[in-house]
């Protein structure tokens, strides 16, 4: 910006009449760097983000505001009613979901699980373009972000700096799943191990 102005300075000066094309061309390139920095402050600012907004932000702070500012004006918020299905195991959903708060059964197969924890649903989904992998019920009270396919996908396409903000949102959000499933899968198998004891008497009927 410095520059720029001893530039202007200059060619204003440097002869008898200023030089105003070049005057012209550096006052745009000026209002050029002064609106993108302006861009890049308000993008890791929360000052344009409401407080409903920054109540829920502390769930993506991965990310910037200003990313997190332009995803979360995409969705819907939504409290459940009534139990809903959200998901269908073997369906392609037409939404992408966050649990914010509330509970959600997660059926697979003959196996049931309850997700009270803020996450996301229907990720892989979306991501893929595959059917959801287990059937998702919100219980009422809940409640829920919902983004569209249809309004999501071309969002990002058309801004990849979005794209690549909600990545990363669902790769921690992933990380964080596998974490917690191996964790409950140690759990379980150590609450199956045999007692020392009952191990030595196994062992000698053997």
């Amino acid at each position: 910006m410095i520059g720029t102005a001893i530039s202007i300075l200059y060619y204003m000066t440097v002869t008898d009449q200023p030089l105003w094309e070049s005057v012209v061309r550096n006052l745009i390139l000026a209002a050029a760097n002064i609106y993108g920095l302006t861009m890049l402050l308000l993008s890791r600012s929360d000052v344009l983000t409401t407080e409903k907004e920054k109540a829920i932000y502390r769930h993506f702070d991965k990310i910037e505001p200003g990313e997190f500012r332009k995803l979360i004006r995409l969705a819907d918020i939504r409290t459940i009613e009534r139990d809903e299905t959200l998901l269908t195991l073997g369906e392609v959903p037409d939404c992408l979901y966050f649990l914010l708060n509330g509970s959600v059964e997660i059926t697979k197969r003959n196996t049931s699980l309850k997700l009270t924890k803020p996450g996301f649903l229907g990720e892989v989904s979306i991501i893929l373009d595959e059917a959801a992998s287990a059937t998702c019920i919100a219980e009422k009270g809940s409640q829920i972000i919902i983004w569209q396919r249809d309004r999501l996908l071309p969002a990002i396409q058309r801004k990849h700096y979005l794209k690549m903000a909600l990545e990363a949102l669902i790769a921690t959000d992933m990380a964080r799943k596998v974490a917690e499933d191996t964790k409950y899968s140690k759990s379980t198998r150590d609450q199956l191990d045999f007692p020392e004891e009952d191990e030595k008497s196994v062992l000698k009927i053997t």
